[in-house]
């Protein structure tokens, strides 16, 4: 019952967070970098990440997963979109007082045109459009800090993002702008469960909050993701037996459209992971478009290497290839573990213990008394004069 009330409790805070999204502003909306890309794990199941968020992409998708980190990762990006765009993304998290800390930067490089005079006539001087994203983020697990938690109550995590968000027009004299800005996170893992709950929301702070050198304001584009995850297969899901884990994933978008990710990740091996999607995106305030995604994982010795395909239903030429590269050292008594596991596995041969029967006791005996013999024969013929005998 307890549990319950707390998903239900869950469900309010995230409606009420998405809410705002929606709110009506004076201000234009700008970009944000980290809307369109992230880590290739999560591109490979569509993006919907908000209620698994277990590795170093939570700072980008949702800060409350840092708090699940047990020891310092780090990860990076390189791709191009519609083959000229540069997107470059790094960060990395280690555990730093009750929490995860974790610092990240997104960097977009885009031809923007090229300068003209006042009469309209091209000058020849490219113009780029630069983003840079620096992310200053924090997790931590609430439920252990609070001396008065319960078993039956789960866990809790939660996150914030600090963010400051700069833009320029290369080849435009003073056209640059910044601001500041905050993220939330949030997950709930019910006890003895197999799945989970996330929710996170971007850009909280509106009212104008980048500016430009001239002194235009524009707000960075805020959204909420409400999302869940369900583990099917293997360890501490929802049919043991099967010993290959899969596991189930699905994020609710709420801004100007609600939009929707799903993803499965499958990992038949221990170094091999698959993945597979849909990734929806907004085309008008009621149309979308389910773009496709795909990928694979190899993690061997604490280094992951991380694929993603990712299509464009819309625009054909916007179908992309993602490679991620994260790197966390791996626990040594794990290892150890693992090893002590597959000898486990291995059958020792039966070692039967041998039975004397009665033919061997009575063989024993009689064999016993014929060496005894023997040796009264040989102590006879060698009686007093053995001397004269030489061997």
């Amino acid at each position: 019952m307890r549990t319950i009330k707390l998903i239900s409790l869950f469900v309010i805070i995230s409606l009420l967070l998405g809410g705002t999204a929606l709110a009506e502003s004076e201000y234009a909306a700008t970009t944000d970098p980290s809307h369109a890309v992230f880590g290739a794990r999560p591109l490979g199941m569509g993006g919907a990440f908000v209620g698994v968020s277990d590795d170093t992409n939570a700072i980008f998708l949702n800060p409350a997963g840092l708090a699940q980190l047990d020891k310092w990762e780090i990860t990076s990006l390189s791709t191009q979109i519609l083959e000229k765009v540069n997107y470059m993304l790094l960060g990395g998290a280690m555990k730093m007082g009750p929490g995860t800390l974790g610092v990240g930067y997104i960097g977009v490089t885009a031809p923007a045109g090229i300068t003209r005079n006042e009469y309209g006539t091209p000058e020849g001087t490219s113009i780029s459009h630069d983003s840079h994203l620096a992310v200053l983020s924090y997790g931590v697990n609430m439920t252990e800090l609070m001396e008065d938690s319960s078993d039956d109550m789960g866990t809790i995590l939660v996150g914030a993002n600090l963010k400051y968000l700069m833009k320029s027009f290369n080849g435009i004299d003073g056209a640059t702008g910044g601001g500041v800005n905050l993220d939330l996170g949030l997950i709930f893992k019910p006890s003895n469960g197999y799945f989970t709950f996330g929710a996170a929301m971007q850009n909280v702070l509106q009212d104008g909050a980048f500016s430009w050198a001239s002194g235009t304001k524009e707000n960075p584009e805020s959204k909420t993701k409400i999302g869940g995850s369900i583990k099917l297969f293997g360890k501490d899901s929802m049919y043991q037996d099967i010993k290959s884990d899969v596991t189930l994933n699905l994020d609710v978008e709420i801004a100007q459209a609600t939009l929707f990710h799903i993803g499965a990740e499958w990992k038949p091996i221990e170094m091999v992971t698959l993945r597979a999607g849909i990734d929806q995106a907004s085309l008008t305030a009621n149309e979308a478009s389910n773009n496709l995604t795909a990928g694979v994982g190899f993690n061997l010795g604490g280094f992951r290497f991380d694929y993603a395909y990712h299509t464009d239903e819309n625009i054909e030429t916007n179908t992309t290839h993602y490679i991620s590269m994260s790197y966390s050292p791996e626990d040594i008594s794990s290892l150890f573990a693992r090893t002590e596991e597959k000898k486990e596995e291995v059958k020792k041969p039966e070692v039967k213990e041998k039975k004397s029967s009665e033919y061997d006791k009575y063989f024993y005996e009689d064999s016993k008394e014929e060496e005894e013999e023997v040796t009264d024969v040989i102590d006879d013929y060698f009686d007093g004069d053995s001397q004269t005998y030489i061997w």
